[in-house]
């Protein structure tokens, strides 16, 4: 780790949101910071690392395709990185902090299946969602099915720099965005 790493902050971690494409030999293009670290060198660093990716490109009728996609890359130097429930829940509850998306049920329904066969470390349940752990700094909620609000995904990234906590949710859902948003938080659990 580079010296910019050697200042202690309060969570010891950086997080970088990346934006791209997916180029239809799978390897990445057009890299631009989403949200910043606030960290120029872990930004650098970040953008430095996707350009090494390769992917499996998407395909549309049997032919590969362009795909905007965006990635999170964390840098930490903490064994656990991981906010208290009530900082988490404050930050996270911030209307500022939101955003929401209509998708199609299937598409949700898919993105939870992928995700959870891939990262099966459960963060908890409450009455309307289960969450797991995806990745190094985001947490994945989907509405347990049969509830009022499914299907619905709900992704909090945070994004931790100096001695601020900042936390990003991404809302996906079939319903209604004024109707849920924005959502607050409990135990880093969503509530409705």
């Amino acid at each position: 780790m580079g010296e910019w790493m050697v200042d202690a902050t309060e969570h010891d971690i950086r997080a970088v949101k990346l934006k791209f494409t997916i180029d239809v030999d799978g390897t990445v293009r057009d890299i631009v910071v989403g949200v910043s670290s606030e960290d120029p060198i872990a930004d650098a660093l970040a953008v430095k690392c996707a350009q090494k990716w390769l992917y499996h490109p998407a395909t549309k009728g049997g032919r590969p395709v362009e795909l905007p996609w965006e990635a999170t890359i964390s840098f930490s130097t903490a064994q656990s990185s991981q906010p208290s429930s009530a900082e988490f829940d404050a930050a996270a509850s911030n209307v500022a902090a939101q955003t929401c998306t209509n998708r199609a049920a299937p598409f949700l329904e898919q993105r939870w299946t992928n995700m959870n066969a891939r990262y099966a470390r459960a963060l908890g349940k409450g009455k309307d969602f289960e969450c797991i752990y995806s990745g190094n700094a985001d947490r994945v909620c989907r509405a347990i099915p049969g509830s009022d609000s499914y299907p619905m995904i709900v992704t909090s990234t945070l994004y931790s720099t100096g001695r601020m906590l900042k936390v990003g949710v991404e809302i996906e859902t079939v319903g209604d965005c004024a109707k849920i948003h924005p959502l607050k938080f409990e135990n880093q659990i969503p509530l409705l």
